[in-house]
């Protein structure tokens, strides 16, 4: 490998590793989230989706934090890269990414929107 590359390799590291150290671990709030959705899915299951998402999709790209998307844009995002994908990613790892994601990103939407209508609420007279 040379100098570039090597270097290339430690950039990408490094900002994997910071979003990494960013990234939600997932709460019994976010296994309950995820349950309304997928019945049956488990905490373990989304920590799971998380730990994939750092090590397959961190390392070919930078992390994006769940929550800056749509959740229903991560579906179609981690279909298109798992077809996309240098190295084969089953569908049951898919599936556990998107299930983390889909779950973190929702949660915040909803955290947000409630958040926004208790401040809304609280400023009417």
């Amino acid at each position: 490998m040379n100098r570039t590359g090597a270097w290339a390799g430690l950039l990408l590291l490094g900002l994997v590793s910071a979003c990494a150290a960013q990234l939600v671990r997932p709460t019994s709030l976010h296994g309950s989230w995820a349950a309304e959705r997928w019945p049956g899915t488990t905490l373990a299951e989304l920590e799971r989706g998380r730990e994939l998402y750092v090590r397959r999709c961190g390392g070919c790209h930078a992390l994006q934090l769940p929550a800056r998307r749509p959740d229903l844009d991560w579906e179609r995002s981690v279909r298109e890269m798992t077809a996309r994908s240098r190295t084969p990613i089953a569908p049951e790892e898919a599936d556990a990414i998107t299930r983390f994601l889909v779950t973190v990103a929702g949660a915040a939407r909803e955290a947000e929107a409630d958040s926004s209508s208790s401040t809304s609420a609280a400023a009417l007279p």
